[in-house]
């Protein structure tokens, strides 16, 4: 079966954390796309540098632990812990909310979803982290206050609900990295 080739509007629009300037060319062909037309593989927020952001997991429905890859140009700070252009929060039963900072000279954030996947097969090892692949994707819902996200993982099926997280704006500006630096002795 032949691929369709997708024009540079699509990937823009799919992936437009790979399709940026400065990553790595990619070919014009991708397995697996999202079969619903409004999901997205990926998804770009217009931030300010130094805006700090709320991420609210709603709901998870998946035997597969879920999360979130947020990445932008420079810097992530969850609590006091940054973390160099990028980070992977998993839901966890326990905290739902997490503040996150996020650093971005050119003023963007990439959000994405991830899963931890944990098949039958014993070749597999526990504890490998996938996304872009098998018809994950996710739709797209603006709220008042940010974005919801309806989640699609890695498995063949286009129900959108394995999970549900919000990105909230929290109306806060950090204008240097909040992070406490350790006192020399």
């Amino acid at each position: 079966m032949a691929m369709k080739r997708l024009t540079k509007d699509e990937l823009r629009y799919l992936l437009p954390h790979h399709f940026s300037a400065k990553r790595v060319k990619f070919p014009q062909r991708i397995n697996s796309l999202p079969r619903l037309p409004n999901a997205k593989i990926e998804d770009e927020i217009t931030i300010q540098n130094g805006e700090r952001l709320r991420l609210v997991f709603e709901s998870v429905n998946s035997d597969w632990a879920q999360g979130v890859q947020l990445e932008t140009g420079d810097l992530i700070v969850v609590g006091k812990i940054p973390y160099k252009r990028g980070v992977i929060i998993f839901y966890d039963p326990n905290h739902f909310e997490t503040d996150i900072a996020c650093y971005s000279p050119k003023g963007l954030l990439w959000v994405w979803n991830v899963w931890d996947f944990r098949p039958h097969a014993v070749a597999e090892p526990p504890g490998s982290v996938m996304s872009h692949s098998n018809y994950c994707g996710m739709i797209v819902e603006q709220i008042p206050n940010g974005f919801r996200y309806r989640c699609n993982e890695g498995r063949d099926d286009d129900d959108f609900d394995d999970l549900t997280f919000r990105v909230e704006r929290t109306g806060k500006i950090d204008a240097q990295p909040g992070l406490t630096k350790k006192s020399s002795p």
